[in-house]
């Protein structure tokens, strides 16, 4: 998997999405085991929505490692309140002036997403809020998904 994708000179600042992993103990519920849940993150209110750039697409890579290393029975993924993840980042994209640099930028999220697909233990999306494009497709890798009765969903990029 790609590690570093530069971006061209004078391109903003990604604003980071982290992705926390926190262990939810299942015996309450009924079952046994914990739950490994990522929560989107960065850091700002619902007016600066989750997104990912290169460095929040390593962020989410790494938190699924990290969540499959504890052997959970389960792995979730939910964002801030009022927002899962708005997708790709795009205050970058005006600076890109090669195409291998869009190219490489789709490639990683693809890749990081498919890994919910196929990390081989149950996945779920708690999509607690918007979810577009990337946000959405996130949800969509996993096995299993819930949207919360405000949530908003949409593929923009396919009108």
């Amino acid at each position: 998997m790609t590690t570093a994708i530069q971006l061209p000179e004078g391109a903003p600042e990604e604003v980071i999405t982290h992705a926390l992993v926190r262990d939810v103990d299942l015996s309450p519920f009924g079952f046994q085991g914990t739950l490994a849940l990522i929560t989107l993150d960065n850091g700002h209110d619902h007016n600066r929505p989750n997104t990912f750039g290169p460095q929040s697409l390593m962020a989410l890579d790494a938190a699924i490692t990290d969540a499959a290393s504890r052997k959970p029975a389960a792995i979730a993924i939910t964002g801030k309140p009022f927002i899962f993840a708005a997708g790709a980042d795009l205050s970058a994209l005006a600076f890109l002036n090669k195409r291998e640099q869009a190219v490489a930028i789709g490639k990683l999220g693809h890749d990081v997403f498919r890994r919910f697909d196929e990390i081989g233990i149950p996945t779920f999306a708690f999509i607690n809020g918007l979810a577009l494009g990337g946000g959405l497709e996130v949800g969509l890798h996993c096995n299993y998904r819930t949207l919360s009765a405000t949530a908003f969903t949409a593929l923009p990029e396919v009108f």
